[in-house]
């Protein structure tokens, strides 16, 4: 997004901008999560010093979007965070100050979040402390394994057969796929 309009306040320039950025990352992110992050560049140079100009870019750390995420108030933060980089940049006494802002530049790409699987060995460590249920399991199914153990019954936790599958209806796993990604938890 280019400051067609020229402005030199930022905080004018990102909130023009706001309505626009939310409905492109809500219709980015319609289909698939996405990760993306922020850059907001421009222009600086020293008062009364010819060819002084600096180019400037403050960026903000990529975030993921899911369909469940409140984007306006991850921009906000990002906004916020662009903002305090900006303040942190000007009052480093560099002698810069703001001469232009060129614009806000959106990278935004395909995020395939960490789903589960199938059944992973606890390190050691975790296993010897004997506070943690992990199932043994042979299918892709483990998010569903992961939730049943506190209604079976006995030493039989560690091991999905019977014990388990006869508990499958204590809840309605229809709506999920296997293996389970983040954002249908």
């Amino acid at each position: 997004m280019k400051n067609t309009d020229n402005l030199t306040n930022y905080s004018s320039f990102l909130e023009t901008s706001k309505k626009y950025l939310i409905q492109l990352l809500k219709s980015l992110s319609a289909k698939h999560s996405i990760k993306y992050n922020l850059e907001l560049e421009a222009t600086y140079n020293l008062p009364n010093v010819e060819n002084s100009s600096e180019n400037r870019a403050f960026k903000t750390s990529a975030r993921e979007i899911f369909m469940c995420t409140d984007i306006e108030a991850k921009i906000d933060l990002d906004f916020a965070n662009l903002l305090s980089e900006e303040d942190i940049y000007s009052s480093k006494k560099s002698g810069f100050s703001l001469q232009s802002i060129y614009g806000l530049l959106l990278s935004a790409y395909n995020y395939t979040p960490m789903s589960g699987s199938s059944y992973i060995p606890l390190p050691e460590d975790i296993k010897n402390k004997k506070a943690i249920i992990n199932p043994q399991n042979s299918d892709q199914q483990c998010f569903k394994w992961t939730i049943l153990p506190k209604y079976v019954v006995g030493n039989a936790k560690n091991q999905v057969d019977e014990n388990y599958t006869s508990l499958e209806e204590k809840y309605n796993f229809s709506n999920l796929t296997f293996p389970t990604p983040i954002a249908e938890i």
